[in-house]
Parts: C-alpha cells; sequence; structure tokens
C-alpha cells in the first residue's frame, strides 16, 4: 500500500537502504542532494514498508503548494529492487490523485504502459579512454585536438572555489529564465562545492576564463550540471576540448551524464561525443492548468 509521509515522518535509514538497493538508484534521490536544494521541502512516497519509495519536491507561490523539481535537478521517480509497470502507475496514480503538478520527471528506468511524454538524456558509459574516443564522430576527434599553436594558450585546470567566477557564470548560463533563477543555480553549485560533492573543471584561454564543467559527483556517475561558455573563445573549440580532458580522467571509471538535452543542437554536441541516448518520462501541466485544479473540482 502506498502512503504519503512528511518529511519528519521519514525512516531515512530505510529510505536510504531502498534507494541504495533499487535497480533505478539515481544521485539525484540522496537525501543529502535533496537537503541542500530543499532544506525541508519534500517529502515521499513510500509502498509498504519501504518496499519502493518516490521523492516528491515541493514549492510554494502566492499561498499555494505544488510539485516542481529543484534546479539542476533531471531526474526523480520511483525506486524499487525491480522496476516494474505495475508499481510505477500505481505510484503514479496516487501522485496525480494527491499533489497539485507542475512538473515531475521520473528516471529512464521507470517504465510505464501509460502514454506519458519523453525528454531525452545523453550518457557516456564507464571505459577505457582510448576505446570511448574512437566512439567519437571525425568531426569531434579534429575539434579536440591540441594544435601546437593552442597547446601554450590554454590550460585545464580544477577550480578550489568559487571565488572568482559569478559573474563568468551568470552571464553566460543557459536554461535560466532570469536572473534571480541563475543567482539561485550559482548558490547552488558553492553549497555542492561545500559539502564535497561537486567539482569544477575550468578551461582558461590566454588567462582568460573560457570554459567551466560543473560535475557532481557519485560514486558510479558523475552528472554534467552546468556547462558554461564564453561563446567568444568558440572557434576554437574550446567546450569540446574541456570535456575531452574531463575523459581522459574520469571516463575509465566513471559513467558520464551529460544531464540533457531536448534542444537539437545540444544534443548533437553530445551524440558526436558517441554518447547515447535514453528517454526518461515526465509529467507537466501549465501555470493556468495548475491554478484551476486549486478552484475546481476533477
Amino acid at each position: 500500500m502506498i502512503k504519503r509521509l512528511k518529511y519528519e515522518e521519514v525512516d531515512w535509514q530505510k529510505y536510504q537502504n531502498c534507494l541504495e538497493q533499487s535497480e533505478q538508484y539515481i544521485f539525484f534521490a540522496e537525501k543529502k542532494y535533496l537537503d541542500l536544494l530543499l532544506h525541508q521541502n519534500w517529502e515521499i512516497l513510500v509502498d509498504n514498508d519501504y518496499e519502493a519509495v518516490m521523492p516528491i519536491p515541493l514549492a510554494k507561490k502566492w499561498g499555494f503548494t505544488f510539485v516542481v523539481m529543484p534546479l539542476q535537478t533531471q531526474q526523480l521517480g520511483v525506486f524499487s529492487e525491480k522496476d516494474t509497470q505495475e508499481l510505477n502507475e500505481s505510484f503514479l496514480k496516487f501522485f496525480q490523485q494527491h499533489y497539485k503538478v507542475f512538473y515531475y520527471a521520473f528516471n529512464a528506468k521507470n517504465e510505464f504502459t501509460i502514454l506519458l511524454k519523453t525528454r531525452k538524456n545523453y550518457k557516456l558509459f564507464a571505459e577505457d579512454y582510448e576505446s570511448i574516443k574512437k566512439k567519437y564522430s571525425i568531426h569531434r576527434r579534429r575539434n579536440v585536438r591540441i594544435t601546437n599553436a593552442l597547446r601554450d594558450k590554454i590550460k585545464f585546470t580544477e577550480a578550489e572555489n568559487l571565488n572568482h567566477c559569478e559573474s563568468f557564470f551568470t552571464e553566460n548560463v543557459i536554461g535560466f529564465s532570469n536572473f534571480s533563477l541563475k543567482k539561485r543555480a550559482f548558490e547552488n553549485m558553492k553549497n555542492f562545492l561545500s559539502q564535497n560533492l561537486l567539482k569544477v573543471y575550468e578551461l582558461y584561454f590566454e588567462g582568460e576564463l573560457a570554459s567551466q564543467a560543473y560535475l557532481i559527483e557519485s560514486e558510479n556517475e558523475d552528472f554534467l550540471v552546468n556547462f558554461i561558455n564564453d561563446k567568444k573563445f568558440s572557434k576554437y573549440n574550446l567546450s569540446s576540448i574541456i570535456l575531452d580532458q574531463i575523459f581522459r580522467k574520469n571516463i575509465e571509471k566513471k559513467d558520464f551524464n551529460f544531464h540533457g538535452s531536448n534542444i537539437s543542437e545540444i544534443a548533437e554536441f553530445y551524440r558526436r561525443f558517441g554518447a547515447t541516448e535514453e528517454n526518461y518520462s515526465f509529467v507537466e501541466n501549465s501555470k493556468i492548468q495548475l491554478l484551476k485544479s486549486y478552484f475546481i473540482r476533477q
């Protein structure tokens, strides 16, 4: 039987055990991750004695409480020892009956017989670097080549802090509709870095910051939650070079999750690294639909 538990009612050890033993494990569902983004503004659905769980992020605006995915969080959904359509659809039905949903994304391993909207994501699976590079498109292999003319002009580093780059982030980040969201996204990154959950790789061109890759780290997978590039350096292919340098460093040990994208140009950029496409389902309502749901009996 599925039931709804508020934050203070959750047995967090049982939640963690269920998550770690689940077929669908993804770091976004970890308590330490969601707490940093949401504090205690989330709860869970649980089946029986934590045989399956589903984290529910909550937001409040204009006196209304609704479900919306937190910034820089691509997928959540149902976590269980074995993914089944029947269980997932039981959670989906309960979820839609008990919550007002603006936007919620299930994980790529959650399967449904019900036709839901889907989004695309791209991943590279852990393998030795040379094997990964062979999967690059010809165009991408050419782009990541560091010529003699470029070698002395670029520097690849790992940032120790983010004190130097707030303006670079807010001026160049894409995917956020206003400055306030950009600022909040940057503060999230500072919080994750302070908790050793984030690594930030940087590429400098002639001493000037040109590209940044923000990676949320888990034991078996890294997530590219922000990828920031100054367009004035685009002719040097630095966005390709920085990712290639990261793969040289990490891809043999961990999967790499590109964290998107449905935007065709970005998707093509990821595909040229040989990335595998996956799809995840989501539930979405417009602001008008959401407001109507508060006043009109369904």
